[in-house]
């Protein structure tokens, strides 16, 4: 059976290409040709010349780089004959170990005079071992990590599933409570527009009559909406005040609310006492007042309103002020 071919070189050397240091470069370059004794067919594989390969590798750079053979492992595994040359790979290395253990070996140890030739044979039947052993673990390695796309999509949905399902439940649940929430709102809103439109669409009613309640429905119409807001934001955990601090008081949170009260409080007070003083009739002692001096009547008039006004700003600026 033809050896199938794999590009070893160009695969095993990638990424240590352009290598500053030349000496480590040269060590890859060896050990890979090395290996590529192992990718041989079985049948024309001779383990005693792939032992002196390595012996001479060994006894030139002394350690093996395993780094490159990983490299090697992985790219076989990726290729369309991967399950035949991890095959001859695997025979070859069987035989590389038994060549190691064999009589051969032993008789050409034992006929070694020098220690340091012994110690080399020695260093290369272990670095053997180590080979074996470095294959076998790449092997395993690339088998458990490998993914496929479709193994990936898979183990992919099978993890997001659940999530994806709580996450869909969340979503709904909260659209529901947001169009809920606009849903009252509107009803809300649009219905204090309608019964304003109701008011003042009477006639025969003074105007004075008609702003007094027209102010006493903007108060209502803007606590209810705040009240409405607020037990929104109770139940969805939603926070709309102006501050976290805790240690604020309610006229800090929501100050917006309370300088609307301040206006539309001032607006009724004025109307009510316009009001009053209309049907009582003490607007002609006034108008006598101001048929005597309507120039003093209208700055004093004017000056009272603006220090009542001013009054309640600041008293309710240093109330929302932090």
């Amino acid at each position: 059976m033809a050896n199938p071919k794999i590009n070893i070189s160009k695969t095993t050397t990638n990424g240590f290409q352009d290598n500053p240091n030349d000496a480590v470069q040269e060590k890859v370059d060896a050990i890979v040709k090395v290996f590529n004794l192992l990718l041989e067919d079985p049948d024309s594989f001779d383990e005693k010349i792939a032992f002196n390969a390595l012996h001479k590798y060994i006894e030139k750079y002394e350690r093996i780089l395993y780094s490159p053979l990983s490299n090697i492992i992985y790219n076989v595994n990726n290729n369309k004959d991967s399950e035949v040359i991890m095959g001859n790979i695997s025979t070859n290395m069987d035989k590389l170990v038994a060549y190691t253990v064999s009589s051969e070996f032993t008789t050409r140890r034992n006929q070694t005079k020098k220690p340091e030739s012994i110690k080399l044979l020695q260093d290369t039947k272990k670095a053997i071992l180590k080979i074996w052993d470095h294959i076998n673990l790449a092997q395993q390695q690339y088998s458990v990590l490998k993914q496929s796309d479709e193994e990936y999509q898979q183990k992919f949905n099978g993890l997001i599933s659940s999530y994806k399902e709580d996450m869909t439940k969340d979503m709904s649940n909260q659209l529901l409570t947001m169009v809920s929430i606009f849903t009252a709102l509107a009803f809300l809103v649009f219905g204090g527009i309608s019964s304003l439109d109701n008011i003042f669409s009477a006639h025969g009613i003074p105007m004075l009559k008609l702003m007094c309640i027209g102010t006493v429905w903007g108060l209502c119409i803007l606590n209810l909406i705040f009240v409405f807001l607020f037990c929104v934001g109770k139940m969805t955990k939603l926070n709309f005040k102006s501050t976290d601090d805790p240690n604020v008081s309610i006229f800090q949170k929501y100050p917006v609310v309370w300088w609307t009260d301040l206006i539309l409080v001032a607006l009724l007070i004025i109307c009510l006492w316009a009001y009053y003083i209309r049907k009582q009739g003490i607007d002609s002692w006034i108008s006598g007042i101001y048929s005597g001096n309507p120039m003093w009547f209208m700055i004093g008039g004017t000056i009272l309103i603006l220090l009542i006004i001013i009054v309640a700003c600041v008293w309710l600026t240093k109330k929302t002020k932090k």
